[in-house]
């Protein structure tokens, strides 16, 4: 007698209880007002991270006018995030393993520095190309 390969899988052993798992997801993640506000922040971390990245893209035409560079080079502070995470996506997943909490403070104070970086070197050096560091 022939057997279906997928009731070999179909019975109870393997079958999981679906209601016993829920009732144990449930008692580990309950949503409590702390996780909101964990999940806001983050929020606001993406935002301010994607505000860094995106701050000269709408207007690189008059940028590139005013620095009298290219409007390439104005485009590019973009690819200058995108490469930089790739580079440090396995450093990140080794501290996320390391603690969520520090990894996630350090990588604010560092947005935070890079940004008035940035700011510093085109207020103080007039230079775009400085742009690229921070």
């Amino acid at each position: 007698m022939k057997r279906n390969l997928l009731s070999r899988f179909s019975s109870t052993k393997y079958t999981p209880n679906y209601q016993e798992l829920l009732r144990k997801n449930r008692e580990v993640f309950k949503p409590t007002p702390y996780r909101w506000i964990i999940l806001g922040l983050f929020a606001l971390s993406t935002t301010s991270v994607s505000f860094a990245m995106m701050n000269f893209t709408s207007i690189s035409e008059t940028v590139a006018d005013i620095y009298m560079v290219d409007d390439i080079v104005v485009n590019s502070c973009v690819l200058v995030f995108l490469i930089s995470f790739i580079l440090m996506n396995f450093f990140t997943v080794f501290a996320l393993e390391y603690s969520i909490n520090v990894t996630f403070k350090v990588c604010a104070i560092m947005t935070i520095i890079g940004v008035w970086l940035r700011w510093a070197l085109i207020k103080y050096t007039g230079n775009f190309y400085y742009l690229i560091i921070g």
